[in-house]
């Protein structure tokens, strides 16, 4: 009579584990790598929406007044007027960004009108967590490079 159970040893069950461990330990990175990555492309496109939409605005000459944007850690703002601290907070439009922090040209105010630029601006945008870098570059006439 033969003796037919079935299952697996001690041995394949290891095996199996090692394999797995092994391939999670190779993936993870790559796939928090790529977590960072989407955060920072996602941070620099809302970034660039916002400069787009303040040179719109100031182009239209809406509400009689310049626009501007703010680059401040954990947040994007979209403002009204000359100056951020002094500006009407009734107008602002935030959004939240996590793990990002920015450098460079953190206010960006475009002037009534003409929406120009004295100089070109250079906002810089770095993931906390492995420092993947973007650049936004916003030229005299509001042309943005990203």
């Amino acid at each position: 009579m033969k003796n037919t159970k079935a299952g697996f040893t001690i041995l394949e069950i290891l095996l199996v584990i090692a394999v797995l461990s092994i391939i999670a330990s190779v993936s993870l990175p790559l796939f928090l790598g790529s977590v960072d990555k989407n955060r920072v492309d996602l941070a620099t496109l809302t970034a660039v929406q916002y400069l787009r939409q303040a040179i719109a605005r100031a182009e239209a000459n809406d509400h009689d007044s310049a626009w501007g944007v703010k680059f401040l850690p954990g947040r994007i703002v979209m403002f009204q007027g000359d100056n951020y601290d002094a500006r009407d907070a009734g107008f602002d439009r935030v959004t939240q960004v996590e793990g990002i922090d920015f450098a460079g040209d953190t206010l960006i105010i475009f002037p009534r009108i003409s929406a120009e630029l004295p100089d070109t601006a250079t906002l810089h945008l770095r993931a906390t967590a492995n420092g993947q870098e973007r650049k936004v570059v916003i030229n005299p006439k509001g042309a943005l490079t990203y």
